[in-house]
């Protein structure tokens, strides 16, 4: 295996995110109780073990979209939220 740049293994960092896309979009489609873990494993194209290995359960995978989702739309939203910072910031002074 190779080691990713920041001390983790950049498969296990693939298999993760290749988890959290299949999950983020079976939630977003279908919602939480009309999923199961291996229809996410199935879609990852993962070993169910696998979900348990980066997320325990069902509910440690649903967190873990949330909070991918936040950080994908803080990201989006990151210039404009600098923007609006700043012009607070300006008429503040003046």
């Amino acid at each position: 295996m190779r080691r990713h740049s920041k001390g983790g293994y950049q498969r296990g960092e693939e298999t993760r995110s290749r988890i959290l896309a299949a999950a983020v979009n079976l939630f977003g489609n279908r919602g939480f109780d009309a999923i199961t873990t291996r229809e996410v494993a199935a879609s990852a194209s993962v070993p169910p073990a696998s979900l348990r290995y980066y997320f325990a359960n069902k509910r440690g995978l649903y967190i873990a979209c949330l909070d991918h989702v936040q950080q994908q739309l803080y990201k989006l939203l990151e210039p404009a939220l600098i923007a609006a910072e700043a012009m607070i910031e300006d008429d503040d002074v003046t």
